[in-house]
């Protein structure tokens, strides 16, 4: 009963923020022709939501709210004394980054060479998501630098957007069986990248892990990373993991001591 996504309403719930995330439930629990269904109406003309043209133009703060951004925590910088802006900015870049006279970076979560090596140089991502520093060390650009303190950055945080939903229809297609498909999808994010449409084996797995390598490249450093090694059953496997209950999270003491029916998660003590 949500509204479609207008002029007027962006940056509130739409019809599409709840069918992409019900498409992204389904799609976490293998349920693929329901959670197409979903993403089926999503990618609708009537939608409101796209897929920008120009890469550059997906994160700046002077272009938020645009037709790919599905749903957004929004935040602006210089605003209230600024109390409204976001800690990001902070936090994510390299320790002692300095940007023009910005400085107090904390370095947490940025990216190690290795990954920033997966970008070619034709990857118009590549200096437009991401960028680097002279050792290799990789970090996000998603995120503008602060006009005022280091903690008060002005940029949105992107909860769900179009490329998201184009990436998962790919995946569901190549589930279904729909290789044509699976790849109509892909090649929207690979051609918008600069990279060319896909070139490589056409089996199942071949498929599902170029999607997968573009969902890294793609939504770097927008939350999706570690539901997707989970939903696929990987998140052992690719951390090194050889217990499996480092998976969970401890249930809270105070939730276990108010209720003595809630049994604690394999592998922590009650």
């Amino acid at each position: 009963m949500l509204p479609t996504r207008t002029e007027s309403n962006k940056g509130r719930a739409t019809k599409s923020a709840a069918q992409t995330l019900m498409g992204k439930i389904e799609l976490t629990l293998g349920n693929f022709q329901n959670a197409k269904t979903f993403l089926d109406e999503v990618i609708s003309p009537t939608s409101g939501q796209g897929l920008l043209d120009d890469i550059t133009q997906v994160f700046p703060v002077a272009n938020e709210l645009n037709k790919e951004i599905i749903f957004a925590v929004q935040f602006a910088s210089g605003v209230n004394s600024n109390s409204e802006g976001t800690d990001a900015y902070r936090m994510f870049n390299p320790t002692g980054r300095v940007e023009g006279k910005m400085t107090g970076t904390k370095g947490h979560g940025v990216l190690s060479s290795k990954f920033y090596g997966l970008f070619t140089d034709q990857d118009k991502r590549k200096g437009s998501y991401v960028k680097s520093l002279v050792s290799g060390l990789g970090y996000s650009n998603k995120i503008a630098v602060p006009v005022t303190v280091v903690e008060d950055a002005g940029s949105d945080f992107v909860v769900l957007r179009y490329a998201d939903v184009l990436l998962m229809l790919a995946e569901i297609e190549n589930e279904l069986g729909s290789t044509t498909s699976a790849l109509k999808y892909l090649d929207q994010i690979r051609m918008r990248a600069g990279i060319g449409p896909y070139k490589g084996a056409l089996t199942k797995q071949d498929i599902f892990e170029e999607i997968d390598m573009q969902r890294r490249k793609e939504l770097v450093f927008e939350g999706h990373r570690w539901f997707d090694i989970i939903r696929r059953g990987r998140a052992a496997l690719l951390l090194g993991l050889t217990d499996n209950n480092k998976l969970l999270l401890p249930i809270p003491a105070s939730q276990t001591a108010t209720d003595q029916s809630i049994s604690q998660n394999p592998g922590y003590t009650k």
